[in-house]
Formats: structure tokens, sequence, C-alpha cells
């Protein structure tokens, strides 16, 4: 069971494009597995993506890395292709990847678009679009209609017309998640299986990771909840300076049926911490949502809005939380959170 530190949102929300503090993480995903590399000095994700480049990063996300570099000494049909890429170029046209954009040119420096991306990375996961399964210029509404990206990007995407490096990684880092055509695995399984991305650091950045046993709400530094699971035992801890929220309520409740199986009720304590504990011993195998109510005082009711739910899953050998997109999503808030600590880290010791 993968035990991850997760900064997560009080509500379930809406997959929305990267912020900063995720697309800082997902570039961090992207480069400490080697599927981006840069060129010594910086990743350049902020200018506009090429052919070649897109390219790379699709063969890299096949794990086809190291076929593609022993293909390098190979001569290569096109004129265009420096040096450094022509095993990339070689693999992409014996696998029809990509077959050049004429008989001599491969277009190797032809900025490539968001419906040119994804329809590669559509390909990838068995869509056909020889076949009728999406039209290549709405590959993106297709990635959308198959909620691999989040809304908002797909917006993003239509109105832009420049589509950068960083934009191209974090496309790719969507897909990853999403399952191949009329299968239940995904591509960073794959990747995983093969050997090309380490199940550790794909679990460090919230991918591939089924559930966890240890997980914290963070809304600021003296605002917050700790989620943790010990063998039959559910143990909630947090601090919380607002008055109106003195009593906390903790029920556990059937996901299926809504009926409730456990609650326990506790009050801040003169720091202004909560602490309790729920048994997990007489749970059934299931699936259960932990919510949380708070209120001023000690009632019978406490407020109708659900202050923090978790969902817990509980099988015959353990229990653990249901990993979600929004656990995904804050996880990378979270990562980038502290790659931008490190960074400033980094910058002082630099400018020192």
């Amino acid at each position: 069971m993968a035990i991850i530190i997760a900064a997560l949102l009080a509500t379930s929300i809406s997959a929305y494009a990267f912020n900063d503090n995720e697309s800082r993480s997902v570039a961090g995903f992207f480069v400490e597995s080697q599927l981006l590399k840069g060129d010594g000095q910086s990743y350049a994700l902020d200018k506009e993506s090429s052919r070649i480049e897109g390219v790379i990063i699709l063969i890299r996300l096949l794990g086809k890395d190291a076929e593609a570099q022993k293909m390098s000494n190979i001569p290569c049909r096109f004129i265009d292709v420096p040096a450094w890429a022509v095993g990339y170029v070689n693999y992409a046209y014996e696998t029809d990847i990509s077959n050049g954009v004429s008989d001599s040119l491969f277009g190797t420096n032809n900025k490539i678009t968001a419906q040119q991306y994804n329809t590669l990375l559509l390909r990838v996961l068995g869509y056909d679009d020889s076949h009728g399964d999406f039209q290549w210029n709405n590959s993106v509404e297709k990635a959308d209609e198959l909620t691999i990206l989040p809304t908002d990007m797909v917006e993003k995407y239509e109105k832009n017309s420049t589509y950068t490096k960083r934009d191209l990684v974090e496309t790719a880092f969507c897909f990853l998640e999403a399952n191949y055509k009329n299968q239940g695995k995904t591509m960073i399984e794959q990747l995983i299986d093969t050997g090309a991305v380490k199940k550790e650091t794909a679990e460090k950045y919230g991918l591939a990771v089924m559930g966890w046993d240890f997980i914290i709400t963070t809304f600021s530094e003296d605002d917050f909840l700790q989620f943790n699971i010990n063998k039959n035992q559910l143990f909630i801890k947090g601090t919380n300076n607002d008055d109106n929220k003195e009593w906390l309520l903790a029920l556990i409740n059937d996901a299926n049926t809504g009926a409730e199986k456990t609650r326990r009720v506790t009050r801040k304590n003169s720091q202004g911490e909560y602490d309790l504990a729920l048994s997990l011993s007489g749970l059934p195998v299931g699936e259960y949502y932990v919510d949380l109510y708070t209120n001023k005082e000690k009632y019978n009711y406490y407020t109708s809005i659900i202050f923090e739910t978790v969902k817990l899953i509980k099988t015959k050998e353990y229990s653990y939380f249901l990993a979600s997109p929004v656990y995904g999503e804050n996880l990378r808030i979270f990562m980038g959170n502290q790659m931008e600590d490190q960074d400033n880290k980094m910058t002082l010791m630099t400018r020192a």
C-alpha cells in the first residue's frame, strides 16, 4: 500500500487544467522518469513545441526509447533530421508513428498542434481515426469525451493557436491514466510493467495508485485534517482556529445504501486540535464514505454542509482510502510546492 501525503481540497471538484504548482509537478515527473530530457541548460517548456519533440516524448511513452536509440546508426531517409534525432525518426517511420511531411522531409522543426498531438496519443491507446473512432481535427474533443483531458484544458487548446512544450507534457500526463481501448490497463501501468518508469516514481506523483492509508487535507498551515489507517483503526487528527468548528462529528456511511455504520464526536483541545479514533473492525467488506461535520456546540444536529469527506474501501485483508482525480490533482499541487521550495533553496544557494 502506498503511503503518500496528499494536499486535498475539501469538496469534490471537476478536473481543471493545471495550475502553476501542478504544472511544476507534472514537469518534475517527466524529468525524473526521463520521459523529458533537456539540452543541459533548460527544458524550454514555454517555447512552441515541435514535431520532433512530440514524436520523441511519444516514443518514450511507448517505452521504446532504447529501441529508438539503437536505430541511430541507420541512414535516415529524411534530409531535415539532425544526427541526435535520427534514431527517433527512423523508429517513428518504421513503426508508422509518423511518416514525415514529404518523401524527403520529416518536418522536424514544424510546429505541432494540440489536435495533431492528441491524435498521436489516441492512436497509442488503440483509437483509429482511419476506422472512424475519431477525426484527427477533433481529437481534442475526443479526449474530452473520453474524460482524458480536463474540460478547461480542452477550451484552452481550442482557443489558443500556440501549443507549447509545457502543453505537450501536460497533455501526455493526462493520457498516462487513460485506459487502452477496450482494456482495463492504463498507459502508466504499461510503462511500469515494461520498466520504462519506476513504480515508486509514478506513485510519488499520484499515478498508478490504487489507494492510500495516510492522507492530509490542507487548507492552510493551521487548518488541516489528517486521516490515518492503522490496522483496524481510523485515526483523525487536525487543527482549526474557527470558533464555529469547535466540535467535530465523524460518520462512516455505506457508500451504496447510505446507512450509517459508526459515529464519533470530539471537541478541540486548548490548542485547537482534533483527535479521535474509529474502529473499522466491525465494518463488512465494502465501500464507505467518511463524512465530517462541524458545529460550535455539541448539539444533536450539525451543519448540513460536509466539512470533509473521503472514500474508504474495506477488503478482507486491509482498508485504504480510494484514490480519485481530486486526490491526484492535489497531490500534484503538493509535489509542486515541494519542488518550488527546492527551487527557492537552490536559488539562494546559487546567489550565495
